[in-house]
């Protein structure tokens, strides 16, 4: 479903001061505070993708891409978590219903946790018993469920597939079956609490499993998109907007602001009015190119279709190219900022180190334009992360 392009806009506009009064109280904590979640719950994020059949808009990618830019550039941790628990909330439309409706019993069901296959999970009748322990649980404070990929064991070995793979699930467990290591020290992103998280020996019955091969539960196009490549479209919209506030940070500043031994401040200056430009154009180009190919993306699904290969390679490369994109514009905001940018307790500090480290996801990473570059020259990819939620019978 389209939403209301302006009403939605203001929706998540408004929550901006509130994510940017709380960034650094969130950055020591390493987690959201209670305030700026609150901004993120009354803002709807996490219903956005969640099915109409259960309570939420079941909204289009775009609107969900545009509203994670908009949230990240308060924030960019805040952005992250929104980002990370509003595209679980499509998980509703996965799960057998009995897990859905389960989980998704309240407003604002609030899922993290991370994909890998990390765990193990013993086949038991009903279900399984799941143990495990799992890095970058994003947003796991503010959690009432966490996930985490496992592979499935019987009588002590893996169960196989097909082509020598294991079978892999996602298992859904709650917070209070399991424990929050304390490990998130990073370099940006700190107030996502992106925490190690583990369980042990927790029984997670068969409806609360499922694996993004497995045909969706709910039949709306949002759930004919390959789920994981168009989660990258949603990552990407977090540097989008952590670009966005460095931009403004840099304008604000430039009037008044001379470098030493200058008579000019920056925003008299023709290098730094170049230097503005190029950065612009390279993450405006980025942003344009997402909204396009998820546009495209949307316009297949809409027809009732499963993308392509070659589509689902369009997903993955241009949440790259956008994420990287918008990184470099950040990274020239910090150059020309000055030697005051690099205090930790200067904004434009903390939106050069949040770009840095979301850029570092496996989905945005610059190791995809290899697998993109080997796809277009004819070679196969079929053998990488970018097949993980490929279905029997998708389309070649």
């Amino acid at each position: 479903m389209a939403l209301d392009v302006a009403a939605t806009a203001d929706r998540f506009e408004a929550v901006i001061p509130a994510l940017r009064d709380e960034a650094a109280a969130g950055e020591a904590a390493r987690r959201l505070t209670t305030s700026a979640h609150r901004a993120l719950l009354g803002a709807g994020v996490f219903d956005l993708l969640r099915p109409r059949s259960l309570g939420g808009e079941e909204a289009d990618l775009l609107s969900m891409v545009r509203a994670i830019r908009t949230l990240a550039s308060g924030d960019g941790s805040a952005g992250w978590c929104a980002m990370l628990s509003g595209a679980y909330a499509a998980f509703g439309g996965l799960l057998p219903r009995a897990g859905a409706e389960e989980v998704f019993d309240k407003p604002a069901t609030i899922l993290a946790g991370q994909l890998a296959p990390n765990g193990r999970a013993r086949r038991v009748a009903g279900g399984y018993r799941v143990s495990g322990r799992w890095p970058f649980g994003s947003n796991c404070h503010h959690a009432r469920w966490l996930v985490g990929g496992v592979v499935v064991f019987e009588e002590g070995r893996p169960v196989m597939v097909r082509d020598g793979l294991p079978l892999i699930k996602l298992a859904i467990f709650r917070k209070s079956e399991a424990t929050i290591f304390d490990t998130w020290r990073t370099t940006g992103q700190r107030a996502t609490g992106s925490h190690d998280y583990g369980c042990e020996d927790v029984f997670v019955p068969e409806h609360r499993t499922f694996w993004f091969s497995d045909e969706a539960r709910e039949d709306g196009p949002l759930y004919r998109l390959p789920t994981v490549a168009a989660f990258g479209a949603a990552i990407a919209a977090v540097n989008l907007g952590v670009a966005d506030h460095a931009l403004d940070l840099l304008a604000e500043i430039a009037p008044s602001k001379k470098p030493v031994m200058s008579a000019l401040t920056l925003q008299q200056k023709p290098n730094v009015h170049d230097r503005v430009g190029v950065a612009l154009a390279t993450h405006e180009a980025g942003a344009a190119y997402l909204e396009r190919v998820v546009a495209e993306a949307w316009a297949i699904a809409e027809a009732g279709r499963r993308p392509t290969f070659a589509e689902r390679v369009r997903l993955w490369l241009v949440a790259t190219h956008a994420s990287q994109c918008a990184l470099q514009a950040t990274e020239a905001v910090y150059t020309l900022a000055g030697s005051n940018s690099v205090y930790e307790d200067n904004v434009i500090d903390r939106c050069l180190r949040d770009a840095r480290t979301a850029a570092q996801h496996v989905m945005t990473q610059v190791l995809n334009y290899e697998i993109a570059g080997k796809q277009r020259l004819g070679l196969a990819v079929q053998d990488s992360t970018w097949a993980l939620d490929a279905r029997p019978g998708d389309p070649a």
